[in-house]
């Protein structure tokens, strides 16, 4: 898988799954992926208080 350079299927025989179960979860738990090539037009990261 993506740290351990193992393939899903191997991974799954291995936890007694089905590969397109682990697939699922692996996508479920990917980051999102974005299209935007900019992420600094919207600003610096904020903590989510206010001053």
């Amino acid at each position: 898988m993506r740290s351990s350079g193992r393939t899903v299927t191997a991974v799954a025989r291995e936890l007694g799954i089905s590969s397109e179960s682990l697939r699922g979860w692996v996508k479920k738990a990917a980051p999102p992926r974005t299209t935007d090539r900019n992420p600094a037009r919207y600003g610096p990261p904020t903590t989510g208080t206010r001053n």
